[in-house]
């Protein structure tokens, strides 16, 4: 996520250095904790690196650490919302499912998917769906904690409809 990882400069220069040098090296942020002072050797590693954020993380990235926005090898510009047509509800509802998969989130039930793609038709405003996936996810992360709560293994739409409930706040 482009967009938390600005706001963590520390780890945005970790993440340059490990590009650069092809090793990660294990580096204590509190050099006060006990074990601080040990330094393990580097880990070679070969990553290929996928930024997600806003365009203006974007702006904001080639500003201030352009050679990290240069070594990103494609650049895809996504539309802030995209036509409601079967193909893009589809679309939307594979990308949040592979990314709470991602997330270690439990599976959604398709109900708890059709709710969050009707999420996404509401945060637009348009007759589309809005593409902010920040948003969507913070929704799906809610209703898994309270599918987890509950003691599910899956979530259901009613975990959806009361997480967003809880997020929409009346004016």
């Amino acid at each position: 996520d482009a967009d938390a990882l600005l706001e963590h400069p520390e780890c945005l220069n970790r993440l340059q250095r490990t590009l650069a040098t092809g090793e990660l090296s294990i580096e204590s942020i509190d050099r006060r904790a006990p074990g601080a002072s040990l330094k393990p050797d580097a880990v070679p590693v070969s990553l290929q690196l996928v930024l997600i954020g806003s365009f203006d993380a974007w702006r904001q990235l080639n500003r201030e650490h352009g050679e990290l926005a240069r070594s990103l090898d494609q650049v895809i510009d996504l539309p802030d919302r995209v036509s409601r047509d079967e193909n893009n509800v589809r679309a939307l509802s594979a990308l949040l499912a592979a990314e709470c998969e991602r997330q270690d989130l439990p599976p959604f039930d398709a109900g708890a998917r059709a709710r969050l793609v009707e999420e996404a038709a509401r945060l637009d405003g348009r007759g589309g769906l809005s593409t902010s996936l920040d948003r969507l996810l913070a929704r799906a992360r809610a209703a898994a904690r309270l599918a987890r709560q509950a003691g599910e293994r899956e979530v259901e739409a009613a975990h959806v409809e009361f997480a967003i409930e809880q997020a929409t706040v009346p004016l």
